[in-house]
């Protein structure tokens, strides 16, 4: 029988797509816990868990330029990579031990690997087929998909842990994933050597070394401040959101030509869109996992699961709901008909908007008598969440690079990402207007909390996609012109 032999771009693409698995094994694992940590063991706030969890996430984002330019430039994809994985399986191992006292430390060093890491595994994976090439759009796909299968077992697994063997050995899983996730490269690193940036071909300079080591402490100091002065995070973030805006609009001002102004005054509108969408998304770890701890029935479709598992709906849809729109854009291209970019992101804030005002709806009128509702319910919700996120978060780097003109493209990536950062602290703000005071036990008082904030986030996203629907005719000529 003939052996079936692998391209060398296809086997280090299978060891990139393992390794992305285990990092984001061990990232979702640590994720699904620690607000719930922060309310039931270290008796914080509702309010305090949730905008301290969003500015956790949203140093993440702002700090990523770091760890892509550490990458590109200074040592090499591969190399920051691995200090990374280093770091990432520190920060989980201090956490793991030290959360009591020095949970902001720990969080700092999670923030520190993720930044040298986040961007450079899919950076080397740009790097093993030829620019342009029509395997790109599946390679990535494929790989979009290592983060959703990594999510998905350690978010049923890490909650399980927790409710047998304790808090610290559930947050030691996310070690584990990461110390696999380093032995898969220092095993098979010869199978990725012809491929990287141009730093990994050259013999490491140890004082840029040095330098970058320098530059992750100061990103972990200055993060465990920002996060136990959280007036400070958000007072810089959201001054960093505006003057990224002033000097994009000044970019607009003095564009070449009439076109290239609409492009990036298009690019403008479809970011301030996504920015409510990272609001909607940062309710998942925040105000949904808080709700479906008090007032949901913890079983989905009769089988018993912790609450913190209901997050692993997020990732399960992502997979199920990946290649069932790539069938639909494929017929529909057949057919000659385009589902343009200003429609998909009009049709992920509707399905967004419906989510929740179906879990508003749900929590007023199908309440059972002990005040929860049924599990089931939240797999509609994360469902409708799930396929916006598809619709909305995977295609926004795409806009940008088809919207913003080439020289102005990577200022424009980055202030994507303060979008996103300023998404996300804005989520855990208005996941804390649902904040139960620890007085409050009746779950019939707190479903009635929880129905509010729902309904309101609901009725807003609907609102913005109604305007957007106004709108899509205007930039769906704009781009198509792109």
């Amino acid at each position: 029988m003939k052996k079936i032999r692998m391209s060398k771009e296809n086997k280090a693409f299978y060891i990139l797509f393992s390794i992305e698995i285990w990092e984001r094994f061990g990232f979702y694992g640590m994720q699904a816990l620690l607000v719930i940590f922060m309310v039931k063991y270290l008796k914080m706030s509702d309010g305090l868990a949730d905008n301290t969890f969003s500015a956790f996430s949203a140093l993440i984002y702002t700090f990523v330029l770091f760890g892509g330019y550490i990458g590109d430039k200074v040592l090499g994809l591969k190399r920051t990579m691995v200090l990374g994985a280093i770091t990432l399986a520190s920060g989980y191992l201090f956490l793991s031990f030290f959360i009591e006292k020095y949970l902001f430390i720990a969080l700092g060093i999670i923030i520190a690997g993720n930044a040298l890491f986040k961007a450079n595994p899919s950076a080397v994976v740009s790097k093993l087929y030829e620019h342009g090439s029509n395997k790109l759009d599946s390679v990535y796909t494929i790989y979009y998909m290592s983060i959703n299968l990594g999510a998905l077992l350690s978010t049923l697994l890490t909650p399980w842990v927790k409710d047998n063997f304790g808090w610290k050995p559930a947050f030691l899983i996310s070690f584990f994933g990461m110390t696999i996730a380093i032995l898969n490269y220092i095993f098979f690193q010869k199978i990725l050597a012809p491929f990287g940036s141009e730093p990994d071909f050259k013999k490491i300079n140890y004082k840029k070394f040095f330098l970058t080591l320098l530059g992750s402490f100061t990103i972990i100091i200055l993060s465990a401040f920002l996060l136990k002065h959280l007036v400070i995070t958000h007072i810089l973030l959201f001054l960093s959101l505006i003057c990224g805006i002033v000097i994009f609009i000044m970019e607009i001002l003095n564009a070449e030509s009439k076109f290239s102004k609409l492009s990036m005054v298009a690019c403008l509108i479809l970011c301030f869109e996504a920015l409510l969408f990272f609001v909607l998304y940062q309710q998942m770890p925040t105000s949904l996992t808080l709700f479906a701890v008090r007032n949901t029935d913890h079983a989905i479709l009769g089988i018993s699961i912790p609450p913190e598992s209901f997050q692993a709906l997020n990732p399960f849809w992502i997979m199920a709901g990946s290649p069932l729109l790539a069938y639909i854009y494929t017929k529909l291209n057949q057919k000659g008909r385009d589902f343009s970019l200003p429609g998909k992101f009009t049709l992920g804030m509707f399905l967004c908007s419906l989510g929740f005002l179906t879990l508003s709806a749900v929590s007023k009128f199908f309440i059972n008598e002990k005040g929860v509702i049924s599990g089931n319910w939240l797999i509609l919700t994360y469902g409708l969440q799930s396929f916006g996120e598809l619709l909305v978060s995977g295609l926004g780097l795409s806009m940008v690079a088809r919207l913003v003109p080439e020289k102005k493209a990577a200022f424009m990536m980055g202030l994507w990402f303060v979008f996103q950062a300023t998404g996300m602290v804005l989520g855990g703000y208005i996941a804390s207007l649902a904040s139960i005071p620890a007085t409050i036990t009746d779950p019939f008082q707190t479903i009635h909390i929880y129905t509010i904030l729902f309904f309101k986030l609901g009725l807003a996203t609907l609102i913005i996609a109604l305007l957007m629907l106004f709108l899509t005719p205007f930039l769906k000529k704009i781009i198509v012109k792109s």
